[in-house]
């Protein structure tokens, strides 16, 4: 508590003030890469196999999106090289596959029939950190009645929160592969003044 021993002019405006914090950290929640024509996609998802160098999961600008993968590019899966020539069925092959900053494949999808050699959940989404701030005052009415004064603030500094890419961005078949497009609340101010008798 501030101020408390000062004189009752002085304790009206600025004495007695209390005044507290909480901080929050959290690792973020797990998640999982997912890739086309695994045998397991039936139960709990379906992963890519993995042949290159594993990119870091962590948060980074890229011109006008924010992503968990910078530095990685969507390519033509490598599987596409197998489907027949035949009646020009080759071209109509759509599977796309993950690739480092020089085309070099680091996910691509399991041929039919296969499982991925990723494991459900390898990555970890961003660490959650927060700091909540609270203060409070009672201004004392009469013998019997006191008014409390008291401000919140969630996340006070406004940290901004990043969340795990929605599922459609966790194919290595999507477009946006990586994008992070939401968020956890942004600073929260609340005010609340009550009668105490």
């Amino acid at each position: 508590t501030y101020g408390k021993d000062m004189n009752r002019f002085l304790d009206t405006f600025v004495g007695g003030w209390q005044m507290g914090w909480l901080y929050n950290y959290a690792t973020g929640s797990p998640f999982t890469i997912t890739g086309q024509n695994s045998v397991n996609s039936f139960t709990t998802g379906f992963t890519p196999n993995v042949v290159g160098a594993l990119p870091s999961a962590q948060v980074s600008v890229n011109g006008s999106y924010v992503t968990l993968f910078p530095g990685v590019t969507q390519i033509p899966d490598p599987s596409r090289a197998l489907v027949t020539t035949t009646n020009a069925l080759n071209t109509r092959a759509t599977l796309f596959a993950v690739g480092n900053s020089s085309g070099s494949p680091i996910f691509v999808n399991t041929l039919p029939g296969q499982m991925g050699n990723i494991a459900l959940g390898a990555f970890t989404s961003p660490p959650v950190n927060s700091l909540d701030l609270n203060v409070q005052k009672d201004f004392k009415l009469t013998e019997r009645f006191n008014f409390q004064l008291r401000a919140t603030a969630s996340n006070a500094l406004n940290h901004t929160q990043f969340l795990t890419p929605a599922a459609a961005q966790l194919a290595i078949g999507s477009s946006t592969f990586g994008h992070v497009t939401s968020t956890a609340a942004s600073r929260v101010l609340v005010l609340q003044g009550r009668i105490n008798f």
